[in-house]
């Protein structure tokens, strides 16, 4: 059957007009204001709404909270469409919960796409939640071993993460040679040796494939901006260090005591955080921050500055180089910056064999 749609808006031709868009593909549902909207919601449960900020009686950040408080969370993602577009209004639209802001006058196509992804990323999250907890019970229900759920987790973490965005899937991949480089490099120098064992070397690298998962839950118009971030869109972005500790915190359950989600758990969490105390979430500082976090804050930055984002140009790795030294004790463990480049020959031949050739620096 057909997935549904619920358009709210009291302009009827803007109704036909996204009902037009939408009708082959989708079953679609009207309301000419929230109150409505909130009663035939009473009835049926659409697999997505569409909604005006400016209504009269209940406008669209109205409508959010008031589904909210009947039901505790969104139970459906929900997009705005409207005319009236700031960067305030829809900064303020992402912050309620809203998966995305559409400003009117849109390209169908663009409208359609849109709507597409919006429930391909919501069928993914809840086929995620349903993994876990089918992982979980199966654990303390049977003898299945944690390292199935370690590997269950990890293909089905990456497929999400790469499914949204095809550059953040190249950037997990090339993570984790980097840090298979970074750990063996870190015990032959002997720093943390106690530490740097090959269990704990091989569940980093693990780890690494996985360090970004919270951005499952950061709006694609926000992830893919390429222009300044508002505050609140900033906040989001610093949300997926959070949000990424709970999901793999959650599928811990039991299995407290397992390392390889212990540190998966870390570095989730605490990859943005600063040697200096500036960074985030906590504003963790020096040897505070765990070690596996601050391994991975080195990698992931040598990939984003050398690859480039859809923020940022890439440098070159001559340049990309002198950046990461000069952040030593500011943002980096400054004893990992000394031993990161003193083996960046390692590193610029791999990341030149992965097509980040950053210029033509001879190093």
């Amino acid at each position: 059957m057909k997935k549904l749609v619920l358009i709210v808006d009291d302009d009827v031709m803007n109704i036909k007009t996204i009902q037009a868009v939408l009708e082959t593909d989708y079953r679609v549902a009207t309301a000419l204001t929230g109150p409505l909207a909130l009663r035939i919601l009473e009835r049926i449960t659409p697999d997505i709404v569409l909604i005006d900020v400016n209504m009269p009686d209940m406008n669209g950040f109205e409508f959010l909270e008031s589904l909210k408080m009947k039901c505790g969370k969104l139970p459906f993602p929900v997009i705005f469409v409207s005319a009236e577009h700031s960067s305030a209004i829809e900064s303020r639209a992402l912050d309620a919960g809203a998966e995305d802001f559409i400003a009117r006058p849109f390209s169908p196509a663009l409208l359609k796409a849109r709507v597409d992804h919006t429930l391909e990323r919501h069928e993914l999250r809840v086929h995620f939640n349903e993994l876990l907890q089918t992982q979980t019970q199966a654990l303390i229900g049977s003898t299945l071993r944690a390292n199935e759920i370690q590997k269950n987790m990890l293909i089905m973490m990456a497929s999400l993460i790469e499914s949204r965005d095809g550059s953040s899937g190249d950037h997990i991949r090339r993570v984790e040679q980097y840090m298979k480089i970074f750990v063996d490099a870190i015990r032959a120098e002997g720093y943390q040796r106690d530490l740097m064992t090959d269990e704990y070397m091989d569940a980093l690298c693990k780890a690494a494939y996985i360090h970004d998962i919270g951005k499952l839950c950061v709006n694609d118009a926000v992830l893919q901006k390429q222009g300044d971030l508002t505050d609140a869109e900033f906040e989001q972005i610093k949300y997926h260090t959070t949000s990424g500790g709970e999901m793999i915190r959650s599928a811990m359950a039991d299995s407290s005591g397992d390392d390889y989600l212990r540190i998966a758990r870390d570095v989730a969490t605490y990859h943005h955080e600063r040697w200096d105390g500036s960074g985030y979430p906590k504003g963790l500082m020096g040897d505070s921050i765990p070690l596996s976090a601050r391994i991975m804050a080195l990698v992931d930055v040598f990939d984003v500055l050398s690859a480039g984002q859809c923020y940022r140009q890439a440098f070159s790795l001559k340049q990309t180089f002198e950046i990461m030294g000069n952040l030593a004790g500011e943002q980096f463990d400054p004893v990992l910056v000394q031993i990161f480049l003193k083996h960046k020959q390692e590193f610029a031949k791999l990341a030149e064999s992965l097509g980040c050739r950053g210029g033509n620096d001879d190093e």
